[in-house]
C-alpha cells in the first residue's frame, strides 16, 4: 500500500527532517495511536494542526509512505476494531485500573498495547473527531479526520516541504 501523508510542524523542525530524513517519535500518555510519527491524509488537517499549536513559522511536509498489506492496522476496519476490543477486554479482565474520564490516555494505552502485539506492523490508522464534544449523545455529528501513525521513519520513501496556506 502506498499512502500520502501530511505532517504539520515548525519550519525549524521541517528543515531538520528534510536534512536527516528522520522524524522524532511522539511519545506521551495522550497519543491517539500510541507512540510514533503522526500524519494526516488531508493537507488541510496538517495546516489546522499548525494553527492549533500556534506555530509562528508553520510548515507542512508531504510524505510518500509504503507498507505491505500485512504491515498496517486500520482501526476503522473489522479486523482493527476486533483487535482494539480484544485489548480493552484484556485490560478489563486483568484488573488494570481504567479511568473513563481520561479517554485519550485510555486510547493511547490500547494503541501502545496493539503495537506490542503486532511486531510486524509499521503503521496504524484511524478516524477521530475534529472537535471537542459539547454534549454526550448516542449519535455523534461532529466532523472527523483520518490520520495515521508510523512506528518509525523507515516506510517513508520521500519527503517534500509544501507551502502552508491558511484560510482566513
Amino acid at each position: 500500500m502506498i499512502l500520502t501523508g501530511y505532517h504539520g510542524t515548525t519550519e525549524e523542525s521541517a528543515q531538520s527532517i528534510l536534512k536527516n530524513k528522520e522524524y522524532s517519535i511522539s511519545s506521551g500518555k495522550t497519543e491517539w495511536l500510541g507512540e510514533g510519527v503522526y500524519f494526516y491524509f488531508e493537507y488541510h488537517e496538517a495546516v489546522k494542526w499548525t494553527v492549533l499549536k500556534k506555530y509562528s513559522s508553520p510548515a507542512v511536509l508531504h510524505n510518500i509512505i509504503h507498507v505491505n498489506d500485512n504491515e498496517y492496522i486500520d482501526l476503522d476496519e473489522k479486523e482493527g476494531k476486533d483487535l482494539f476490543q480484544s485489548v480493552i477486554d484484556r485490560f478489563c479482565a486483568s484488573g488494570v485500573p481504567i479511568d473513563n474520564t481520561k479517554e485519550q490516555q485510555n486510547q493511547c494505552a490500547v494503541a501502545n498495547e496493539i503495537w506490542k502485539r503486532c511486531k510486524e506492523c509499521k503503521l496504524m490508522m484511524g478516524t477521530f473527531h475534529s472537535e471537542k464534544r459539547k454534549m454526550r449523545t448516542l449519535t455523534d455529528p461532529r466532523p472527523t479526520r483520518r490520520e495515521f501513525c508510523l512506528r518509525n521513519s523507515d516506510p517513508i520513501k520521500s519527503i517534500v516541504r509544501v507551502e502552508v496556506i491558511q484560510d482566513d
